[in-house]
């Protein structure tokens, strides 16, 4: 992989308003999360658009890390909190749905 690819999936469970990457999380904790093929395809899609454009994804992840501001999700229209950085994925979907 490149240097920015979990920076990415970073920036991709930001962008979507979960609290982290599902997979990376599944890996933290020696868990396969099950829809990580689709993740990963956003993923290196997102990379590969990014390198096409000449974005720094590991900049842009650094930048957005050091924001003190609350940040609204475009999906799902809530706030980022400390709670929402806490929960699990698991619950994040049971609160979805």
């Amino acid at each position: 992989m490149s240097r920015d690819h979990e920076a990415t999936h970073h920036l991709l469970a930001t962008w979507l308003g979960l609290p982290h990457s599902p997979t990376l999380y599944g890996v933290a904790a020696k868990q396969t999360y099950p829809d990580w093929m689709l993740e990963e395809a956003a993923v290196l899609a997102i990379q590969a658009f990014a390198r096409a454009n000449g974005v720094d994804l590991t900049t842009l992840a650094i930048r957005m890390a050091t924001r003190r501001q609350r940040h609204r999700s475009a999906i799902t229209g809530r706030f980022i909190s400390k709670a929402d950085a806490e929960a699990s994925p698991e619950t994040m979907v049971k609160e979805a749905g």
